[in-house]
């Protein structure tokens, strides 16, 4: 799982680079040449949710997400309050994953079986949402792994718990 993890983050890595040259050129052709490429915005948008969708499902196994620390300091010192809230979310993503899988992976089938196009880029939007619907499924996955770790009792897979390293490794 790790290794998938990794190529996400890679994936998403490059995506970003590929947004960030995306529109460093399309500035340089709009303020020089004094013309755009077309599609290069949407193509931009396209990128950037599929950023978001990565980096969302990566980020899980880390507690990333947005939360409310207060909580989280009130139970540091009680690990089973901590367990239960790494369960609960756990649970919750594991429940929004599923949502997301199965009905993402509806409308990329449906959207890809009647052609529709993105017109500025001539591809299927089934493609556009079947990826999102595939970083879903690796949220699915991560958040799985995690409600694992948290029901068999690892430290680690709890949140607020940040594994120590050894001081006598350095």
């Amino acid at each position: 799982m790790k290794r998938i993890n990794n190529i996400a983050e890679l994936t998403a890595a490059l995506a970003l680079l590929a947004l960030s040259g995306l529109m460093l050129v399309n500035v340089f052709a709009r303020n020089v040449v004094r013309q755009s490429f077309i599609g290069t915005e949407t193509l931009a948008v396209y990128f950037m949710i599929w950023i978001t969708f990565i980096g969302s499902a990566v980020i899980i196994l880390h507690y990333g997400h947005v939360s409310v620390d207060f909580f989280l300091r009130m139970v540091e010192k009680r690990r089973g309050l901590l367990r239960l809230i790494g369960f609960l979310t756990a649970a919750a993503a594991t429940a929004i994953s599923c949502f997301f899988v199965w009905h993402g992976a509806q409308l990329a089938y449906q959207l890809y079986m009647r052609g529709g196009e993105v017109a500025t880029l001539g591809i299927s939007q089934g493609y556009i949402y079947a990826f999102v619907t595939a970083a879903m499924l690796l949220m699915l996955c991560n958040a799985l792994v995690l409600g694992w770790g948290v029901i068999m009792g690892k430290p680690e897979s709890y949140p607020g718990i940040q594994e120590q390293d050894d001081p006598s490794e350095e």
